[in-house]
This record gives C-alpha cells, sequence and structure tokens, in this order.
C-alpha cells in the first residue's frame, strides 16, 4: 500500500503556524479600549443598528469641529456595518468586537502569503515581516478601516493577477467584487484600478482590464443610493473636499509647505521608524562606495532639515523638538529614503531593461507592478489623505516584496550564501517583534488611559453635573459612563457644574470660559513604560503628524493629564 502525500500540507501546516503566531501577538491586546478613530466607526454603527440604510443620518462631532452630518466624516460604511453586525448579536464588548475583527488580520497575512510565492523565494519571511511591523500590529489592535481595506486590498490583488495569469475569469470577477468592498471600506483603494490595468498591460492580456468594470458599477449603484438618500455622493465629497477648503483660502505654495511637505515628512519618518526595522533598510545594501555616498549624503541633508526644525518647531502645536529626538527623526528618515533610492534605482534598471530588449520579461514586470503599487499607494498619502502612520498599510507589502527581492539579487552579485541571509531575516523578524510589542503596549497603555478614568471618575464630583471635552476614545468612555460632552454651541453651564479638559484629544474650546473656572484637581496617569503613540509633548505622532513627526518616542512624562474645573459665574 502506497500513502499519497499532499504537497498541500506543508503549505497548510506553514498558514496554520502563520495564523497561530498571529493569535499569540494579538490576543493580550483584544480588550484595547476604543481610541482615536474607533469612535467614528462604533457611532456609525450605533447608528446602523437602529437604521440599517441610513449610515450617515445623524448628527456627530468630529474633532475640532462643531456638531454636524455624519457625512463629513471621511470614510466609506463597510467597516462600521461589520461592527453593527457583531455589535448586534454580541454587544459592546471590546474583546469580542476585536475577536472577530482578527478576521481581516488573518485574511491579509493568508493573502500576503499566498501572493509572496508570485515574487519571491522568501515568501515566509515576507509574511513574517509584514504581520511583525508597527504599522501592521498596532493596526491589528483597533477598529479602523486600514487593516480591513489591506485584508480586501491583498485579496484583490492575488485573485486579479492569479486570474490574469491563468486566464482564470471567476477569479477576475471575484476580484472585481473584493474591489468593490476594499473601496466601500477605505477610498484609498481607488489606486487598485490604475495598479491593476498596469499589470494587464504589462502581462500583455489587456482584456482583463474589462472585469474592473464590475467594481465600477457596484460602486456607482452604491453612489446612486447615497444620491438618493442624501442628496450626493459621499466618495465624490470625500475626494473634491478633502482639501478644498484649503486650496479655496490658501496660496498653492502655502499648501505645499503646509500640507504636502509635511506629509511627505512624515510619511519618510513612518517608512523608516515603523515598517522593516530601519538598520536592515540600510545595511545589507551598502556594497559599493557610491552606496556609502548616497547615504553619507542623505544624512547630510535630513540633519540640516533637522537643525532648521529645531528652531522653527517652537512655533509648533507640538513644540520644540529636543536633540534626540531629532536624532531620531534623522535617523528614520535617513533610513527610508535610502530605501526608497536603492528601490528607484532596482526599478529603473527593469524598465530599461523592459524597454531595451523589447519583449516580455516576468521578473522585469514583477518590480516594475510592485513599484507602481508603492508609489501610487505613497503619492495617494501624501497629495490626498496624509500624515498617519496607520494609513501606510497598503504600501507594507510592495516595500516588503521589493526589499527581499533587493536581497536575493545583491546575493547573487556579491555571492552571499542562502545562510546569511536566512540569519539576517531571522534577525529582521526577530528585532520587529521586539519594536512592534513596544509600540503595541505604548498604544494600549496609552487607549486604556481614557476607559480608566471615565470608570473611576472621582465620586466626590458625583452631586453636580459632569461636563467634558475632547474628542476620541475619552468621548466614547465618557459618554457611555452618562457624562455630557461640552460642545459651546449647543450647551450652557450653570454654578457647580464640573468640567473635565484632558490634555491630548482636541477639541478643548475653553478660552471664553477662562475667568469662570475653577481648578479644583489634576490628575495623571503615569507609567514607567518609557515610550509613547500619542503624545505632542514626546512629539510622538503616530496617529496624527500634528502630534509629532516620530511615529513613536520615548518620554517619561504623563501619559495623560486631566484637569477638573468647577464653573462660577461672576
Amino acid at each position: 500500500m502506497t500513502i499519497k502525500i499532499s504537497k498541500k500540507k506543508p503549505e497548510f501546516a506553514m498558514i496554520g503556524f502563520i495564523i497561530l503566531v498571529l493569535i499569540i501577538i494579538t490576543f493580550p491586546f483584544l480588550n484595547r479600549a476604543l481610541a482615536i478613530d474607533d469612535i467614528y466607526i462604533a457611532s456609525i454603527a450605533n447608528q446602523l443598528v437602529q437604521e440599517p440604510l441610513d449610515p450617515y443620518g445623524f448628527d456627530m462631532y468630529i474633532q475640532n469641529r462643531k456638531l454636524g452630518s455624519a457625512f463629513d466624516y471621511t470614510n466609506p460604511p463597510l467597516v462600521s456595518y461589520y461592527y453593527a453586525l457583531i455589535q448586534y448579536f454580541f454587544g459592546k464588548n471590546e474583546f469580542i468586537i476585536h475577536s472577530f475583527f482578527m478576521a481581516f488580520t488573518i485574511t491579509a497575512a493568508v493573502s500576503m502569503f499566498y501572493l509572496s510565492k508570485k515574487f519571491t523565494i522568501w515568501y515566509i519571511a515576507a509574511v513574517f515581516l509584514l504581520i511583525t511591523t508597527p504599522i501592521f500590529a498596532v493596526t491589528s489592535h483597533n477598529f479602523m478601516h486600514d487593516l480591513p481595506v489591506l485584508a480586501f486590498f491583498l485579496l484583490s490583488i492575488l485573485t486579479f493577477v492569479k486570474g490574469v495569469d491563468n486566464d482564470k475569469k471567476s477569479l477576475l470577477i471575484l476580484s472585481g467584487l473584493l474591489i468593490s468592498l476594499a473601496f466601500l471600506t477605505k477610498y484609498n483603494a481607488i489606486i487598485l484600478f490604475p495598479l491593476l490595468i498596469v499589470y494587464a498591460l504589462m502581462k500583455k492580456k489587456a482584456k482583463y482590464s474589462l472585469f474592473l468594470f464590475i467594481p465600477l458599477l457596484l460602486i456607482l449603484a452604491w453612489s446612486v443610493f447615497e444620491w438618493h438618500q442624501y442628496g450626493k455622493v459621499h466618495s465624490i465629497n470625500f475626494f473634491f473636499n478633502w482639501h478644498t477648503t484649503d486650496i479655496f483660502s490658501s496660496s498653492i505654495l502655502a499648501i505645499i509647505f503646509n500640507l504636502i511637505i509635511p506629509y511627505a515628512i512624515a510619511n519618510l519618518s513612518y517608512i523608516g521608524g515603523a515598517t522593516v526595522l530601519f538598520i536592515f533598510l540600510v545595511h545589507p545594501f551598502i556594497k559599493q562606495r557610491k552606496d556609502k555616498v548616497l547615504l553619507l549624503s542623505l544624512i547630510l541633508i535630513n540633519s540640516l532639515f533637522a537643525i532648521f526644525l529645531f528652531f522653527k518647531s517652537a512655533e509648533f502645536i507640538s513644540g520644540q523638538y529636543s536633540i534626540f529626538q531629532l536624532s531620531l527623526l534623522v535617523l528614520f528618515m535617513t533610513s527610508s529614503s535610502f530605501f526608497i533610492v536603492k528601490m528607484i534605482q532596482f526599478i529603473s534598471l527593469s524598465i530599461y531593461d523592459l524597454i531595451k530588449k523589447r519583449k516580455y520579461e516576468k521578473n522585469s514586470v514583477d518590480k516594475i507592478f510592485l513599484g507602481c503599487w508603492f508609489f501610487l499607494g505613497l503619492i495617494f498619502h501624501t497629495f490626498i489623505a496624509g500624515g498617519n502612520a496607520r494609513y501606510l498599510i497598503i504600501i507594507l507589502p510592495p516595500s516588503i516584496l521589493l526589499f527581499l527581492m533587493i536581497i536575493e539579487e545583491h546575493a547573487k552579485i556579491y555571492k552571499i550564501k542562502t545562510r546569511s541571509i536566512s540569519f539576517m531575516l531571522i534577525a529582521a523578524v526577530a528585532l520587529n517583534v521586539l519594536v512592534s510589542l513596544t509600540v503595541s503596549i505604548a498604544d494600549y497603555q496609552y487607549a486604556e488611559v481614557y476607559r480608566d478614568f471615565a470608570q473611576k471618575m472621582p465620586y466626590q464630583y458625583a452631586e453636580s453635573r459632569i461636563f467634558f471635552t475632547g474628542h476620541e476614545g475619552f468621548k466614547y468612555y465618557m459618554e457611555k459612563k452618562g457624562y455630557i460632552f461640552y460642545d459651546p454651541y449647543t450647551q450652557e453651564l450653570k454654578n457647580g457644574d464640573i468640567i473635565i479638559v484632558p490634555k491630548i484629544p482636541v477639541p478643548r474650546n475653553l478660552d471664553h470660559l477662562k475667568d469662570n473656572l475653577i481648578l479644583l484637581d489634576k490628575i495623571e496617569y503615569n507609567t514607567y513604560f518609557p515610550f509613547r503613540t500619542n503624545n505632542p509633548q514626546s512629539h510622538a505622532g503616530f496617529y496624527v503628524y500634528v502630534n509629532g513627526l516620530l511615529p513613536y518616542s520615548f518620554s517619561k512624562l504623563p501619559l495623560e493629564v486631566f484637569e477638573i474645573y468647577k464653573f462660577k459665574k461672576n
């Protein structure tokens, strides 16, 4: 009797191992409190539980803007529909909702596994490098749009590529459906259209790009529904109004210097500090004198920028940067800009070879496709919607795959042994795990502050009306406990009212009350853990660049400070 061993068994075993690793590194954070944009997902989900066909039919305070229509929120509602479904059947328990959101994490990792097999022999390393980056790790612990869009994004690319390569129309139809879901998850998925057209054209199968009419028709159908429901289309509102106010009230130069350049700088910092660990973006590729000259030149340029920033940053919302913080910024920006230059060189040679030889070269097509993916994503998040580390999650796969492909090429040129590469990649993953766990703990602590404060609100103020200001997770938990969000446009305070003011979240809007407020108490949340992800004083701006150009930073300052005031009329 002969026993047939399926070739799929080792593959399935590896996928099982990847899922097990994901569960192990994610489980400690499944009870993470809602923070940052989680509140928007939850607010729209609450609406959908009541009115499933009216996601934007209510008023919602959007950060520092006064109460307005939820239609002003910048993301589509698909993630909120998923959240609402979980909430309807299982309630609002954070642990349970996070557990269901792991479906996106697993989908992204498994899709990366199968997609990476097409591009590199180090496809297992590609998966582990992806799931251990700080951007992926921290984003997998929240309810925001970024991990879900990555899952749909990777799966739609995988099915389209497989469909084109193997002439499988069923996969191309499935890809069309997945692209629709990606677009209705987050609008940065629009880059899938030019990206997949490029792939079909380079494969000389342009006819398959016609399958992209499937998502176009589905998106159009949803847009018609929105027009009927609200008199306008949400995606058009996003693309045409994202910078509209700035464009019409500012000069082009002002927009470039106040918006686009800060986005670009922040993106370089995020890539250098929160993707593959910075040392590996540089060290494996310094083999020639010209590479060392390039690196020194970038260090000089970024150091000159840091000197400028040292003096200019005194005017920033987050205040002046220290020498240590600027050194960290130079390190991150230099490593990312060096790697981007190496990518450009790598892809440019492929374009040149393809043009010169005038014939199909699989390796060149793959490099150009990944390059288009990376740079389309980077351009989108520099010129349209940027300034946030988690936004860059969709360019993690191409950057990691190009990283591995460049290493493969260097190994051939410089005759580097496979064992040496294996040790380097194991070290890269191990150090990524260390950094990601550190940043995840810091992020968990920051989010927990607001849930803890709301639950332990000082009892001595229980007899008074309690108001608060500050948005995001703080607003979610304070309202959950029955406290009143202070809106100066709609609320009027009376003698004896208490108002709670956190230091970090906006809005505060209390300048008009400065003569009527008596400080009663100041409550600090401290930790011995010296890392921060969202803290203006340490210039940690993982979630928004105005809090700092670093994705994470070091600090011994309090995680948050709450000031408790009593209102008294003069």
